[in-house]
């Protein structure tokens, strides 16, 4: 009798959202396709930012949240590793595809908004009606 791995075939991965070339902030969706002749065991998700993934999924739809504000600003590529199931009864891990890279603008709102009171002026006796007047201003602009 012989044990061992007789697939030698890797999982297919494919990084399904975000979009590349999106700019993104704060915590986003990330998911990915995964396919294989005998079965997934998981897919790990990864930024170039960290040699360690920063999420795991075993049950598909493998769909994870990123928190950009972990990250620096600016260009940071997305990927995928699926492993299959070939590894299992081994007790190690299977076969592993990786997906292509994904980059994705990180630009997370790191200014505080700042408002001003124009009128009535500070220390100002007021009574009645009146009219209040302010300005604001933020570097992602007001709604």
């Amino acid at each position: 009798m012989t044990v061992g791995k007789t697939d030698f075939s890797p999982p297919s991965v494919t990084i399904t959202t975000p979009l590349a070339g999106m700019t993104v902030n704060g915590a986003i969706t990330v998911s990915a396709d995964a396919t294989d002749n005998i079965g997934i065991q998981k897919v790990e998700f990864y930024t170039t930012q960290s040699l360690t993934p920063f999420a795991t999924d075993s049950d598909a739809p493998y769909t994870v949240l990123l928190d950009t504000n972990t990250l620096l600003d600016g260009p940071t590529y997305l990927y995928a590793k699926a492993y299959d199931t070939a590894g299992e009864l081994i007790g190690g891990v299977g076969n592993m595809g990786q997906s292509a890279y994904v980059c994705v603008i990180i630009k997370n709102d790191t200014m505080v908004p700042s408002a001003v009171i124009a009128s009535p002026a500070d220390g100002a006796i007021v009574s009645g009606n009146l009219a209040i007047s302010a300005s604001a201003s933020d570097d992602r602009g007001i709604a």
